[in-house]
């Protein structure tokens, strides 16, 4: 009971300040709606436009990779894409197989067409073809599903002329569909507000880290903190019980954030991304609670242990240096939408820590491949977390 009463006094507190807790969320909300509308364009499928040059070895035998390259050339000249003809001069190098026209006919789809990259691209650029040949072949698919069903029929009042009509219709859907960019999968899908939504909640984690990481530098200077020193706990005790404080402060907070409290309309509620756009944080609610309190720990831990190391003096700098790197590597500038020579920052392993898991969800990817990813980040941060605590009580 006392660890039950210890976790409400500071949560009393804590709510007792709540308006500039609010404050505090509203922070990182108005920069990234501002980015959200400022740089829409960058992330908004319909105004998109491929500059990033693809090469087509067509080693087809049949007529169909003749289509493919035929409908690339013609979306190059309503300048939708970049198609070249030189090998050296692509940065993404698409190959249809020698029997890509007999897969189609046949309806296998054995071989596909392959996509790689040859130089420095953005993951939009690729996702972008990747979607266009998919939907081709799709298209093909279709029309030779089509043409085979009135090769096979008895029906005598169907002429040539009519299916080859029907063909052309087919034909000229691909021309006009094939290029839907709404189509592109995973992170290059997300629209500026989805993608600012997550980003921007990723820096509100950031300020958990710096908050409780400041606590630990600044503890001595909080009045409710001299007076629950006189409790009869230990220095361990004391410590994770604060971390209990902080998560749940932390995971109420990022709800307020995300829009997602409680079963009341948005109307009804503090909210703030939901209310301005529905698809914001889609998915499973239960797998962003899990996601939420798996990042209130990480964070709340790293900024623990780092308020070990960090002296009154120099924690200006280091959280200036935290936020810059934050910026530069979590896509809140989106350095590697605006230009192909930032690409390398698209798939860095701090935006797949942090903001894939919040797009697979909205995409309902399974969450099993981060479950596999989290046991050992939160077995790792506990055994640094209780070394920690001992190398305090040590000092005492």
């Amino acid at each position: 009971m006392r660890y039950i009463r210890y976790i409400k006094a500071n949560l009393i507190s804590s709510l007792k300040s709540f308006p500039a807790l609010l404050l505090m969320v509203l922070m990182p909300f108005l920069l990234t709606l501002f980015l959200a509308f400022t740089t829409k364009g960058a992330f908004n499928p319909s105004d998109l436009t491929i500059e990033t040059k693809i090469y087509i070895d067509n080693q087809d035998k049949g007529a169909y990779g003749e289509q493919v390259v035929a409908l690339f050339e013609k979306l190059t000249e309503e300048k939708q894409i970049a198609l070249t003809s030189v090998k050296d001069d692509a940065k993404i190098i698409a190959t249809i197989p020698a029997d890509f026209t007999e897969s189609i006919q046949t309806r296998s789809q054995a071989t596909p067409i392959t996509i790689e990259k040859s130089g420095r691209t953005s993951s939009t650029s690729l996702a972008v073809y990747e979607s266009l040949l998919k939907t081709m072949t799709s298209q093909l698919l279709e029309a030779s599903s089509v043409m085979n069903a009135v090769a096979e029929s008895q029906n005598t009042s169907i002429t040539p002329e009519q299916a080859a009509g029907v063909l052309a219709a087919l034909q000229q859907e691909i021309a006009s569909r094939a290029f839907e960019t709404d189509q592109v999968e995973a992170e290059s899908q997300v629209t500026a507000n989805q993608h600012y939504a997550i980003t921007g909640l990723g820096f509100l984690f950031i300020m958990f880290l710096e908050t409780a990481m400041r606590f630990g530098v600044q503890r001595e200077l909080s009045g409710l903190r001299k007076r629950l020193n006189v409790l009869p706990f230990s220095i361990c005790e004391r410590d994770r019980l604060d971390l209990a404080v902080n998560m749940i402060m932390t995971t109420l907070l990022s709800f307020v954030y995300i829009g997602q409290i409680g079963r009341a309309s948005c109307r009804e509620r503090v909210c703030l991304w939901k209310i301005l756009d529905s698809t914001t944080f889609g998915g499973n609610i239960v797998s962003i609670f899990v996601l939420v309190v798996f990042y209130s720990l990480v964070f709340n831990v790293l900024g623990n242990l780092l308020g070990n190391f960090v002296t009154e003096k120099n924690l200006p700098a280091f959280s200036t240096g935290i936020n810059l790197v934050y910026l530069f590597l979590s896509g809140v500038i989106p350095l590697d939408r605006i230009s192909s020579t930032f690409s390398f920052l698209s798939g860095n392993p701090f935006r797949q820590f942090i903001y894939t898991p919040f797009v697979d969800v909205m995409n309902g990817v399974s969450m099993k491949g981060m479950a596999m990813v989290a046991a050992p980040i939160i077995l790792v941060l506990g055994v640094a977390f209780n070394w920690s605590l001992k190398r305090k009580e040590a000092r005492q």
